[in-house]
């Protein structure tokens, strides 16, 4: 099988961009002091001087009490989400080396087996890649390297956000959906062989039962007992030819990998382009986040919800391919 560079120059850049923007990445700043309830303080000597002045047979009207009182308030306290900001220090060098070391071992892994086994591609070595497969190892990589570096820069082994884990079920549910759906085509295809020879030997019978004339050779009689069984084989042959024409054809292998996952049937799709396009976009924000603010991002329902959207009509454009 010949081996397409694209797939090992992605790797490289994501690996290039993840590095450039985590390494050396500045210190979150943590959440100033609140400040002092000045509030409370002049509100009191106020309250003090106007009962000293006040007669003792007019005492303050209760206005006058609720007002001191709101005035006494002390100020709001900061946020919570800035309390609780992680805490970055300063990674040791021989640990920072290590850790790229283990990515780039991770990436050299994930390339080297989806060289030499199907763990990114539809049906084995020789056969197209999968854009589920290959959205759910993306998927994988990322939030592994991220999350080892948030632990390594924070302490907090916490790190996995809610959006995380939709993406990432986003991106397996849809493999899982594409796998099963291949997996029927693939059960459609077997049937193909068995077909074909039924409709060979069905072909074979009329030709005994009616056979072709010799050129300029006038047409033999067909025997009359014989025309109930010619046309039984008729009605029978158009339909194992209708079920020939729905029965899936293998998908054509382009040697490609960008391709092998933007293009169905018909050649480039735009249902997997999005898919594509999203998923870096994603990315860009999801490693943006990290660098800056030392989490996992929490996306927006409405953007999650869009890579749904995208997903499921990928999934929906599946069923009517023509290929498996």
């Amino acid at each position: 099988m010949r081996w397409h560079p694209w797939l090992a120059l992605t790797v490289l850049l994501s690996l290039g961009s993840l590095a450039w923007q985590l390494h050396a990445a500045p210190v979150t700043p943590t959440a100033p002091p609140a400040a002092p309830a000045t509030g409370a303080t002049a509100a009191a000597p106020t309250g003090a001087a106007q009962t000293t002045s006040a007669p003792t047979t007019n005492p303050a009207p209760p206005a006058a009490k609720t007002t001191g009182a709101a005035a006494a308030t002390p100020a709001p306290a900061a946020p919570a989400a800035q309390a609780q900001a992680p805490k970055r220090h300063p990674i040791r060098p021989d640990v920072l080396l290590a850790y790229w070391i283990g990515v780039v071992v991770l990436a050299a892994v994930l390339v080297w087996l989806a060289r030499t086994t199907a763990l990114l591609r539809d049906r084995g070595n020789g056969t197209p890649w999968s854009l589920g497969r290959t959205q759910m190892a993306w998927w994988f990589f990322f939030v592994v390297a991220s999350f080892v570096f948030i632990w390594l820069a924070t302490g907090n082994y916490a790190s996995l956000s809610n959006s995380v884990l939709a993406l990432i079920g986003i991106s397996s549910g849809t493999a899982l959906a594409g796998a099963v759906i291949d997996d029927g085509k693939q059960s459609q295809m077997q049937q193909r062989p068995l077909l074909e020879a039924e409709q060979n030997r069905l072909q074979q019978a009329n030709q005994k039962l009616a056979p072709a004339p010799a050129p300029g050779v006038a047409a033999p009689a067909v025997n009359l007992a014989d025309i109930p069984m010619l046309q039984a084989n008729l009605s029978s042959l158009s339909a194992i030819a209708t079920q020939l024409a729905q029965i899936p054809s293998p998908q054509k292998l382009r040697q490609s990998f960008w391709l092998d996952i933007l293009s169905d049937e018909n050649g480039i799709s735009f249902h997997r382009f999005q898919i594509v396009i999203w998923t870096l976009v994603l990315t860009v924000i999801f490693v943006w986040k990290v660098k800056t603010a030392s989490q996992m991002p929490d996306f927006d329902p409405k953007l999650l919800g869009l890579m749904g959207i995208s997903s499921g009509t990928y999934i929906g454009f599946k069923f009517p391919e023509k290929q498996a």
